[in-house]
């Protein structure tokens, strides 16, 4: 049952990176199109926090 309270965080880092590879992948597709100025590490950088964030995530939970 402890693994279960650190599944959580672990989860919503895993769901964010996922939503950022998608958010980089239209804003890349719409930079193409001239509609967005192309700007891939302002883009990265979300993608970037929230991988730390997944690594911090997993540790807590082997450490526990």
């Amino acid at each position: 049952s402890t693994h279960l309270g650190h599944s959580f965080p672990t989860r919503r880092s895993s769901d964010l990176i996922l939503y950022d590879t998608q958010k980089i992948l239209k804003h890349a597709k719409m930079a193409e199109q001239r509609l967005i100025p192309r700007d891939p590490v302002r883009e990265s950088v979300s993608l970037i926090i929230d991988a730390i964030n997944l690594c911090l995530s997993l540790s807590v939970v082997v450490v526990t």
